[in-house]
């Protein structure tokens, strides 16, 4: 855990996700693809943030202090995940 919010882009495997679902052989055999970078990185709160959610276009985190904050992640690449 760290105080930072980190957002990636799915774009690019988004097939896998989608097969994932329906995938009948051996989970070994599932091709295993890495989401290295994000595509981008906040540090909104001081201490270690525990739970985040999607509200719409803006994010919910919460800290381990309890401290709650709603947020608009600016950002170059809109479409996360499509």
């Amino acid at each position: 855990m760290d105080n930072t919010v980190k957002i990636w882009s799915m774009k690019e495997f988004w097939t896998y996700v989608e097969k994932s679902f329906t995938w009948t052989d051996l989970p070994s055999k599932f091709p295993t693809k890495y989401v290295q970078f994000p595509v981008f990185i906040a540090s909104i709160h001081s201490t270690y943030v525990d739970c985040n959610r999607w509200l719409g276009d803006f994010i919910l985190s919460k800290s381990v202090d309890n401290e709650i904050v709603l947020w608009e992640p600016k950002m170059k690449e809109q479409s996360l995940g499509e």
